[in-house]
């Protein structure tokens, strides 16, 4: 395995925080890691892994220098791609044929689209809308370690 993947916040969530998806999420790292894989998000990321541990650290779940700590551990393992007027204009028209009511998952999927790499999510609801007309989307959950 080489090359580039993008991966979305529920997928990389989880390399910091202790979820039922954890181990799989994990170990897909380590294999992206040992392969030399360069893992790509859109700028959006930073705003949405912030917020999610925000939402942990209000619910009590999770210190604020633990937030700390997985934002600067989630940043270090990802190449932050700026989102541009094509990535948008095709994230809008992937949610519109999808018929979403938000782009945000998109957004990552065109992305993948444009660097021609899968895309990792760890929603299966997302999954089951877009893997049919997107056969670069892959989920978490179907990931069989070696």
């Amino acid at each position: 395995m080489s090359g580039d993947v993008v991966v979305d916040t529920s997928l990389a969530i989880s390399w910091v925080l202790t979820e039922a998806q954890s181990p799989l999420a994990l170990a897909l790292l380590r294999s992206w890691q040992q392969a030399d894989v360069r893992i790509l998000v859109p700028a959006l990321f930073a705003s949405e892994i912030s917020s999610a541990l925000l939402k942990r650290r209000r619910q009590g779940l999770i210190t604020a220098s633990q937030a700390q700590a997985g934002i600067a551990t989630l940043l270090g393992n990802v190449t932050v791609r700026p989102i541009d007027t094509a990535i948008a204009g095709r994230a809008l028209e992937i949610a519109d044929g999808l018929g979403m009511w938000k782009a945000y998952d998109s957004l990552y999927l065109a992305l993948a689209e444009r660097e021609g790499c899968p895309y990792w999510t760890a929603d299966e609801r997302f999954f089951n809308v877009a893997a049919g007309q997107f056969p670069a989307v892959r989920w978490l959950g179907a990931y069989a370690p070696p």
